[in-house]
């Protein structure tokens, strides 16, 4: 490892109680190396590296999907714990057991999600054992209901309320169609929709929608609570304050309550009482916000502020690093230079005491519950015009200074936190770009890319930011001059967080990144999209259906067919991966005849000779896997006759016939090529009498 020394850090290391401390910078082994002036940045980083990372840090801090996609099991169950009946309940579910859909509408804060949670619990899965809910639409672009995706009694939950999510408008039209498909399998759907979206329905679901009302706050608090295995007091709960906020508050107000008083409980070890913890979490439920103002109106210096900040922002590291971030941010916010030598300074913990930040094992602390976060927060809100400089402060903070993996995170989460808070996503992106730039002068590689990652995460689950973060992934993914680093977070963000909440738009944007110039990006995509496809049939049927849509397109509109494209299908149709709804043998009228056909004519046409290599592989593997050689055969055969490569498919099968390595292997050889021969003749209207035939494939072929 090698390490520079930064200018603040050649002034001194701070006095009382601070020591030491430096500027590390580098990485891991195998880097490029910088020769030049100016601070080393070595790293290398690859898939599993950043799978790993993902693993051992994320996993802990990503709270409950927002996404689409599927609401798992056991949050279903946590959420019907918690879950208080809002006024309408009851009859939100009578509606839902009769017709099998709701349009469930009720003003923000009165517990939508929470309600069509419970209410497909209840009806659909009467047992309480808990069961997955599936979340629409299917797909990113109309048609956006697929009714060929719903399982018989599965539930299914459709957001058309929050903000970035999908009109009605859009949807009306699909609904009518899919709403008798859901019928027709026992399922149940709910529909979330906001006041103002329920004028859109224009009186065509009037008898389907219900409307509930905000839940009693204290009901909320206290299902919570219990969830959290606490119990309050009976009267501390009675009080009247405690009475008062808690008919003013909203479903999330409530449960934001009960998490910062378990906050405060584990604060406190557990061994203080009830009252504390709830006076501390109103506290910070304020967000402290005339104390936080005053101390900042009385810090007369820019010294002063710089080190507040810095406390506030570098909260539970060492001393040391709120010290040389405050020396970081100082020349960013225009100081004058101190001309008083550094040992004749007021000592730098008598500057935190002075502020009111304690020490707590040499780690800075604030006292109260939520304060630090409080203090972040004001700074980011009073000085609009200074946090372009404090995001340039936190990135030169994370770049030379020696901080361990879990501080870094959990700076990038703070201000990935005022970010969201400002709803500035767009700046998120920039930084994520940014911290996976390659090149510079020395050809140095990004310093970031774990942190890019993270970013990412928080992006995708923040209610409001997921479905711009989804749209700018995917345009990302199609730049044709996007940089490796950016490629590579990108791919372990589509396999751990789009895979689980949005497959079909992970298979989109992986598909892209396996068109990427660079071989390696290239095939890694691949490879994801196929350990994800391989292990589940269902997920095999979409990745199918998204290659057909876009193959079909490319070759209406006379485009050419991308290679990863004709691999891509070549690997999802291989023998070993029965593909979801295929049985025995698939139909002209199944949709699985239609994707495949479609699928199969657009990369013949574009390459005749992949008949040829389709129609070996078909024969090869017929006697081994006739399940899939009879599913198989009729779209092979229809896509060649479409694309006029039958004479394609004979060459094959009197190639491979002539081909058998003993005499035990010519009649097997035989038969499978009279067979796909057979079928090629009656898809161009030809019938012969086979009753009698005895000519050999070596004959036939002369």
């Amino acid at each position: 490892m090698m390490t520079h020394e930064t200018d603040t850090q050649r002034r001194g290391t701070g006095v009382g109680s601070v020591t030491g401390g430096a500027g590390t910078v580098a990485t891991a082994p195998g880097g490029p190396m910088n020769t030049g002036p100016g601070t080393q940045i070595n790293a290398t980083f690859d898939f599993e590296e950043l799978r790993s990372y993902l693993d051992g840090r994320l996993r802990t801090q990503v709270g409950a999907r927002h996404g689409n996609g599927r609401i798992p099991a056991d949050e279903v169950a946590q959420i019907r714990r918690r879950f208080a009946r809002p006024g309408g309940y009851d009859g939100a579910r009578q509606k839902l057991a009769k017709t099998g859909i709701l349009f469930l509408c009720g003003e923000p804060g009165s517990g939508r999600r929470g309600t069509a949670t419970q209410l497909l619990g209840v009806v659909g899965d009467p047992t309480g054992v808990g069961r997955e809910i599936r979340e629409l639409p299917d797909q990113e672009e109309a048609p956006y209901l697929d009714e060929t995706r719903i399982h018989p009694a599965e539930l299914l939950l459709l957001d058309a309320a929050t903000d970035g999510g999908y009109p009605l408008r859009e949807l009306q039209g699909e609904l009518s169609s899919y709403r008798a498909s859901v019928a027709a399998r026992g399922a149940y759907l709910v529909v979330l929709v906001s006041p103002d979206e329920e004028r859109a329905l224009q009186g065509r679901f009037d008898s389907l929608v219900a409307h509930i009302q905000r839940p009693e706050g204290r009901e909320v608090l206290w299902r919570h609570l219990a969830d959290l295995g606490i119990t309050p007091a009976d009267t501390v709960m009675a009080e009247q304050e405690t009475q008062q906020w808690l008919c003013s508050a909203d479903v999330r107000e409530a449960a934001h309550l009960a998490s910062l008083i378990n906050h405060a409980r584990e604060r406190d070890g557990g061994r203080g009482e009830f009252h504390d913890w709830l006076q501390e979490a109103r506290s910070a439920l304020q967000d402290w916000d005339e104390s936080v103002a005053g101390q900042i109106d009385r810090c007369g210096t820019s010294r002063q502020r710089a080190v507040l900040l810095a406390a506030a922002m570098f909260e539970g590291c060492s001393a040391d690093r709120v010290f040389y971030a405050a020396e970081e941010l100082l020349p960013r916010v225009a100081t004058p230079e101190d001309d008083l030598p550094e040992l004749e300074r007021q000592r730098f913990s008598c500057q935190l005491q002075e502020l009111d930040v304690p020490l707590e094992g040499r780690r800075t602390r604030f006292r109260k519950l939520n304060y630090g976060a409080a203090m972040r927060n004001r700074f980011w809100d009073d000085f609009p015009g200074l946090r372009g400089r404090f995001e340039e402060w936190i990135d030169a903070c994370l770049r030379h200074h020696e901080l361990s993996e879990a501080e870094r995170g959990l700076i990038t989460d703070r201000l990935a936190d005022q970010h969201l808070r400002c709803g500035s996503t767009e700046e998120l992106f920039a930084m994520v770009e940014r911290w996976t730039r390659q090149g510079g002068q020395m050809g140095e590689a990004p310093f970031a890319p774990r942190q890019a990652l993270q970013l990412l995460g928080r992006l995708l689950d923040d209610e409001y930011a997921d479905h711009p973060t989804r749209a700018r992934i995917r345009e990302w993914a199609l730049e044709p001059g996007l940089s490796t680093p950016l490629a590579e977070v990108l791919i372990v963000v589509c396999r751990e967080f789009l895979a689980e909440t949005y497959p079909d738009q992970a298979f989109v944007r992986l598909r892209h990144l396996a068109r990427h110039p660079r071989a390696s990006i290239a095939n890694e995509a691949k490879r994801v999209i196929m350990e994800l496809a391989g292990g589940d049939a269902e997920l095999r049927g979409v990745l199918l259906r998204i290659l057909a849509y876009r193959l079909a397109r490319r070759h209406r509109q006379a485009r050419r067919i991308h290679d990863a494209d004709t691999e891509l299908l070549w690997r999802v149709t291989d023998p070993g991966l029965p593909i979801a709804g295929v049985g025995d043998r698939v139909s002209s009228t199944q949709p699985a005849h239609h994707l495949l056909t479609s699928a199969m004519v657009a990369v013949m046409a574009a390459d005749p000779a992949q008949a040829g290599r389709y129609a070996r592989r078909w024969l090869e593997s017929s006697a081994a896997n006739p399940r899939w050689s009879a599913a198989m055969l009729d779209p092979m055969v229809q896509a060649a006759a479409e694309a006029g490569c039958c004479a394609r498919l004979y060459t094959a099968a009197r190639r491979w016939a002539l081909e058998a390595p003993n005499p035990r292997e010519q009649f097997p050889r035989r038969r499978a090529a009279e067979l796909l021969t057979d079928r090629v003749d009656h898809s161009q209207g030809f019938t012969f009498d086979t009753t009698h035939r005895t000519d050999t494939a070596e004959e036939a072929a002369q």
